[in-house]
């Protein structure tokens, strides 16, 4: 009876160390895979809150739609292209229409994780933008264009994803005869498909 004692520590020493080892045995027996490069394809519909006329706000709404590619770098890390098109007629009851064409590139980051069902990301694209009217606009209607924000898509199977909401700064310079630049709000929600670059 006197190793009575000392066999209920090692029994209680025994079972602290169970109790830490099992959860560390089935963590190293279901780590997840690692994580991948990807190429995302993206197209949706594109709301544009505008500020194109010189003075003031001068806002009205344009409607259209944008696609996009992110070719990732690492899995985390991708260069992305974005082509978008908006429209508005009838702008300030001044029975003119404008369209703008914006084309874009730069860097996106997504943080990508081994849980939960949302990836949030954020990118800053630069490039070009022109519009299809002389509403407001000179030379053309040619211009810089930079675009601040980011958003999150949500997975819904392997290579297809929602993108519930993308929010933008949308910043055009293009001439009109006064400040010659437009600060812009941009919302673009649509689908991604996803695959592993290879």
């Amino acid at each position: 009876m006197r190793n009575l004692p000392e066999l209920t520590h090692a029994l209680v020493a025994a079972a602290v160390f169970l109790a830490f080892a099992a959860p560390l045995c089935a963590q190293t027996a279901t780590s997840p895979a690692p994580l991948r490069r990807t190429i995302d394809l993206s197209a949706g519909y594109t709301y544009l809150h505008a500020n194109a006329p010189p003075g003031g706000c001068g806002c009205f709404s344009m409607n259209g739609g944008s696609a996009s590619v992110a070719f990732g770098l690492t899995p985390s890390l991708s260069v992305a292209a974005d082509v978008g098109v908006t429209h508005a007629g009838n702008i300030l009851n001044s029975t003119e229409a404008l369209t703008l064409t914006t084309y874009l590139f730069g860097p996106r980051y997504t943080q990508r994780t081994h849980v939960g069902h949302v990836l949030p990301y954020g990118q800053v694209l630069l490039g070009g933008v022109h519009s299809a009217s002389n509403f407001i606009f000179s030379n053309g209607g040619n211009g810089f264009s930079l675009l601040a924000g980011g958003g999150f898509d949500v997975p819904f199977k392997k290579h297809w994803g929602w993108r519930a909401v993308q929010m933008d700064y949308l910043l055009t310079r293009v001439p009109n005869g006064s400040t010659n630049s437009q600060n812009n709000f941009r919302v673009t929600m649509g689908l991604v498909y996803r695959f592993d670059r290879r």
